[in-house]
């Protein structure tokens, strides 16, 4: 992943919170960021268990106003999407939802897709307020889902955005938040092929940012393909599908565990 210097600051200000079905098994994971300003909180948990949404609802009461809190909710389906969103609405800055099982892998993936935007000596990064801006502007009441993947060869950003297509089903208005990941600065015509190809597919909605994220976990010629995607629930007949969300074997080494 991107590397900060040895030396830098580190500050303990990403947590992670992990819900389980007893408040003894539940438990917070700190990561260490060396971003004095970033302040974000990620409840994770199961959507179908009153006592999760409950205590996460409970945590995120907890939270400074400057820190952005996401939970990510497994849903089995629009009508549990909706009681979702009632239930944490004004409580949380977006709820994203996720396939039952996925919690996880989503939950990384997002704290990672958000995070590596402001690692060090990133020309064309977000700051800290442009994400939580950016990751807050879905209207109560809607929720996120996250794509991510990873594809490589000569049709590369054409083949990734076809597969966003196809998981995002039918169209409808949506709010997009997409981050291209590539392995260093050589890449960049290809995170200017992966806009261009977005725009000329005339997706339905708003962009709201476009970020680079430079990972050198990726291998030779790969490029990875991140959109979190704010809409209604339950925007089909039997919901949007929910699709997991793949990630890296580790967190990029800025983000230290406590």
């Amino acid at each position: 992943m991107i590397r900060s210097a040895p030396d830098a600051p580190v500050f303990p200000e990403v947590r992670i919170h992990w819900l389980a079905h007893t408040p003894r098994q539940t438990w917070t994971e700190v990561l260490e960021t060396t971003h004095s300003e970033v302040a974000l909180w990620v409840i994770v948990g199961d959507g179908s268990s009153t006592e999760q949404v409950g205590a996460a609802v409970d945590i995120a009461r907890t939270c400074a106003p400057e820190t952005l809190c996401l939970l990510v909710m497994a849903a089995r389906g629009g009508d549990d999407e909706r009681r979702l969103a009632d239930a944490v609405r004004g409580h949380c800055n977006a709820l994203v939802v996720s396939a039952p099982g996925a919690q996880a892998n989503t939950a990384r993936a997002l704290v990672q897709a958000i995070m590596t935007p402001l690692a060090d000596e990133h020309p064309w990064c977000f700051d800290w307020n442009d994400m939580r801006h950016l990751c807050t502007l879905g209207r109560a009441g809607e929720v996120a889902r996250m794509f991510r993947a990873v594809g490589r060869g000569p049709d590369v950003a054409r083949d990734l955005v076809a597969q966003w297509s196809l998981a995002q089903g039918a169209s409808r208005p949506l709010k997009l938040l997409v981050m291209g990941g590539l392995r260093g600065p050589d890449q960049m015509h290809l995170h200017h092929e992966l806009r261009r190809i977005l725009a000329n597919r005339g997706v339905p909605g708003d962009l709201l940012g476009f970020a680079v994220q430079f990972d050198d976990a990726l291998g030779p010629g790969e490029v990875a393909l991140t959109i979190l995607s704010f809409g209604p629930p339950d925007v089909s007949d039997g919901g949007a599908p929910a699709m997991p969300a793949a990630i890296a074997p580790d967190l990029p080494l800025f983000l230290r565990r406590v």
